[in-house]
């Protein structure tokens, strides 16, 4: 999908099938690859059912998308088992937005 994102002269950078991430920083894109910013996207989707709209960087997991803790533990053992990774409970305990999910993520594979 070519074009360049919304307001902006940035290319797109198409995501997981037609979708693309210009709704993520390119800050977030250069940490984790289009791939895997499409497979956390695809968990949290899932496992907090909600649309990809609503998961902004900013979006407060359970304030504003409804996880409560069974939900984030099944989040965070999905994050697990796709990326080969584990997830140390200190760093779990910090994520508390979207964005804390990239972050976390990016740091455990030794991007951040």
């Amino acid at each position: 999908m070519a074009g360049t994102c919304k307001g902006s002269r940035e290319p797109a950078r198409p995501g997981n099938g037609q979708e693309s991430l210009c709704h993520l920083p390119k800050l977030m894109t250069d940490l984790l690859t289009e791939k895997e910013v499409a497979a956390v996207e695809d968990i949290l989707m899932e496992e907090l059912e909600v649309k990809r709209e609503q998961l902004t960087l900013g979006a407060a997991l359970e304030a504003d998308l409804a996880a409560d803790s069974l939900t984030k533990v099944e989040i965070v053992m999905r994050l697990e088992d796709y990326f080969r990774i584990s997830i140390a409970d200190e760093e779990v305990e910090r994520v508390e937005t979207v964005g804390d999910v990239y972050d976390a993520v990016a740091r455990v594979l030794g991007r951040r």
